[in-house]
C-alpha cells in the first residue's frame, strides 16, 4: 500500500535540486538545511545528501552532523523568506 504523498508525488509540482532549501524528518527530530547531493543505497533507494543549517528536537539541543542522508520519502521542500 502506498501513502498518499507517494502517490500523488507528480502532481505536487517541484522537485528537488542541488542547493534546495528543504526540511527532513530522522532518528525523532527534524533538521532544516540545504541539498548537496544525490545518493542511492545498496537497494537502490534514493536518498539525498543534507548539510543541516539548524536542528529541532521538543525543546532540547542537539548535536548536529556534517551532512545526512535521508530518504526521499522523509524529505520535503520549504520556502525561506527573508524580511
Amino acid at each position: 500500500m502506498s501513502t498518499l504523498f507517494e502517490t500523488y508525488y507528480d502532481s505536487l509540482g517541484y522537485e528537488l535540486v542541488l542547493g534546495s532549501t528543504v526540511m527532513a524528518i530522522t532518528c525523532g527530530y527534524r533538521i532544516y538545511g540545504h541539498v548537496v547531493d544525490f545518493d542511492k543505497d545498496k537497494k537502490g533507494e534514493e536518498k539525498f545528501v543534507i548539510v543541516p543549517d539548524i536542528g529541532y528536537r521538543s525543546n532540547k539541543e542537539i548535536k548536529l552532523k556534517k551532512n545526512y542522508k535521508i530518504s526521499w520519502k522523509n524529505v520535503c521542500l520549504i520556502k525561506v523568506r527573508k524580511k
